[in-house]
């Protein structure tokens, strides 16, 4: 979004787009694991192309990781809270 569009919008409007296009990242990273799974099962990459795809596939790892472990924790204060208060922007570590 760049600052333009960022004028017309509301606070809760993009903190609603943000949480849509988190949620689509999260999705996409799935998706590039598949990828990168069914590329590594076939067997028929080279040892040197296998191992960069395994790097990519530990930094989407860690990236899904972290994504889920902030939901977790939105989740916890939901609870806690009883659901009556809006979700905290939880900051991992």
């Amino acid at each position: 979004m760049n600052q333009q569009n960022d004028l017309l919008t509301s606070p809760e409007e993009r903190e609603i787009s943000n949480k849509n296009a988190n949620l689509k990242n999260y999705e996409k990273n799935l998706q590039r694991l598949e990828e990168i799974l069914r590329k590594l099962e076939t067997g028929e990459v080279s040892l040197e192309v296998a191992l960069k795809e395994y790097e990519k596939g530990v930094k989407i790892i860690s990236e899904c990781r972290s994504a889920l472990e902030q939901a977790e924790q939105k989740v916890k204060i939901l609870m806690q809270n009883g659901a009556k208060e809006e979700l905290q922007e939880f900051k991992s570590e």
